[in-house]
């Protein structure tokens, strides 16, 4: 459902991206990308689902697409859905079952620290997929999301920096921080992947 819901978002985004360059909302557009950035990076933080994570999550990701210009946003868009269709691929797979066995009766994986089965010793395969991942979607070197979100930074502070946009300079400041927050956070999530645990459950 949170899969389909992607593809909702993205079509929805690439429509009202079209509107906002036929009219002109310059500014409309850049506000409408910080308040996501800002209000989905707080409250993916106070997640500990991840199906909550990840939907606040896209909500800061819509941000960066608004940032991003026409051949940007569309590598974002790709690398975006590319990610979550991998990740979400994972979690279909994998089923608890008592440690870290596959069984089509167990729950699906709920919370965050559920991640910690599909770790790299006991399930190597998932581990790496669900990892490359989390790791493009954080933005983490040497992943695809982190060149993409580069391109964007980079735009923001040439205009903010070069042609004197003070809103540029802004967007940049914010858009960074509230990355580097988001990033610190998904590093976090994919050390339960690194690390595992045979102990714990959530």
């Amino acid at each position: 459902m949170l899969l389909f819901s992607t593809f909702v978002k993205a079509v929805l985004l690439l429509v009202f991206w079209r509107i906002a360059i036929q009219t002109g909302l310059g500014g409309e557009t850049e506000l409408a990308a910080i308040i996501s950035i800002i209000v989905g990076c707080y409250y993916a933080l106070r997640q500990k689902e991840i199906k909550r994570f990840l939907a606040y999550s896209s909500i800061v990701h819509t941000g960066f697409l608004l940032l991003a210009d026409v051949v940007s946003s569309i590598l974002y868009l790709i690398i975006y859905i590319i990610s979550s269709v991998l990740f979400f691929s994972v979690l279909s797979e994998f089923k608890l079952s008592g440690g870290a066995s596959i069984s089509k009766n167990e729950s699906d994986i709920i919370y965050l620290t559920d991640l910690r089965y599909i770790n790299f010793r006991d399930q190597p395969v998932y581990a790496v997929f669900a990892f490359i991942a989390l790791a493009s979607m954080a933005g983490i070197p040497p992943f695809g999301g982190f060149y993409i979100k580069l391109w964007v930074f980079t735009d923001l502070a040439e205009n903010g920096i070069l042609f004197g946009d003070i809103s540029s300079f802004f967007l940049f400041i914010a858009a960074f921080a509230t990355s580097l927050l988001t990033m610190l956070y998904y590093v976090r999530i994919a050390n339960y992947i690194l690390v595992g645990s045979g102990q714990l459950r959530r």
